[in-house]
């Protein structure tokens, strides 16, 4: 700091406030010097002492994001709200890191080193973040849910799903599958009930009945798919964007044409929906939107001193419609 300060010809004061964005109405710089601060401090690779940061401040300028599926990878709405929240603290000079769980440590479990705040990824159940809230750190849950301490920022799973039931049942649709994630024996995540009993709710709203066999969870991919075209169904809702090319490319195997023989939509506009042939109709999440929401949150919490626990955001879904779905109503 010493260094870039010679060459601005500046004080460490300034040099300290500018690198450590702490610029305000008492205290300000011409734009011109502020960008020669900078650039002198990438020219001699400075990095911030985390420690020493950390005690002038009282802070460390991290957060931790919690609850990454590293067996799934963080690919599809995690990629997408981490992106965000990385380039919304990033822009305020914070640093993100992602914390793996190892020798038996829950996901949700607080870093064992000093953060800001936590951002939590797909939280199933309130339980699992007990020890997160014993901690006292501010944190905001992401597409899951969050405990008394934190805040919660999730899709609207309701209006999402009515839009895609009123959708197919727009195009002449009155059978109408649902396929929950299939390779485990039971829900593990609050929007799997939501989706399926919003699916539910919305046949019923149309006069419809469900397909059998829509409330399985342990059924090999092939099996389902041909139990559910015995039952009639010309079209089926995919709980998201995985289970959806799992059982597309299990169509493909079973020489099941998409659309005309059955229709497709899904949850999750992420990688590959809009790439398979024919794409497929989605209601995407808002993810970057969720992401950017978080880091605004936990910035107003350290920045500002203003969080407040308990409350509950649920941001509104986009239907993206493709080819995926056969109008029934043109048809003889």
């Amino acid at each position: 700091m010493a260094e870039i300060a010679r060459r601005c010809n500046v004080s460490r004061t300034t040099v300290g406030r500018v690198l450590n964005n702490k610029l305000d109405k008492n205290f300000s710089v011409r734009e011109e010097l502020r960008q020669k601060i900078l650039h002198s401090a990438r020219e001699l690779g400075y990095r911030p002492n985390l420690a020493a940061l950390s005690l002038a401040q009282a802070r460390t300028n991290l957060i931790g994001v919690l609850g990454y599926d590293h067996h799934r990878r963080l690919t599809g709405v995690c990629q997408s709200i981490v992106e965000s929240l990385v380039d919304t603290l990033g822009e305020k000079g914070f640093d993100v890191f992602i914390a793996f769980p190892f020798g038996g440590r829950s996901s949700f479990e607080p870093p064992r080193w000093q953060v800001d705040g936590v951002v939590v990824l797909n939280a199933g159940n309130p339980v699992e973040l007990e020890s997160l809230e014993a901690s006292g750190l501010p944190y905001v849950s992401v597409n899951g849910t969050a405990g008394p301490s934190g805040i919660s920022i999730s899709p609207d799973d309701t209006p999402a799903t009515n839009r895609l039931v009123d959708y197919l049942v727009s195009m002449g649709h009155r059978r109408i599958a649902y396929a929950n994630p299939l390779e485990r024996k039971k829900p593990n995540h609050i929007s799997e009930e939501i989706r399926h009993q919003a699916y539910l709710t919305r046949l019923s709203h149309h006069g419809l009945s469900p397909v059998a066999e829509h409330d399985r969870y342990d059924m090999p991919e092939e099996e389902f798919l041909a139990r559910i075209l015995a039952g009639g169904a010309t079209a089926l809702i995919a709980y998201d964007h995985h289970i959806l090319i799992t059982l597309f490319l299990s169509l493909a195997r079973m020489g099941v044409a998409v659309p005309e023989r059955l229709s497709l939509v899904c949850f999750n506009d992420e990688y590959l929906v809009n790439r398979l042939t024919p794409p497929i109709t989605a209601a995407a999440l808002p993810s970057e939107e969720m992401g950017r929401l978080a880091g605004q949150l936990l910035l107003q919490c350290v920045l500002e001193g203003q969080f407040e626990p308990g409350t509950r955001i649920q941001v509104d879904t986009q239907l993206r419609l493709r080819r995926s779905v056969a109008d029934l109503t043109k048809r003889p």
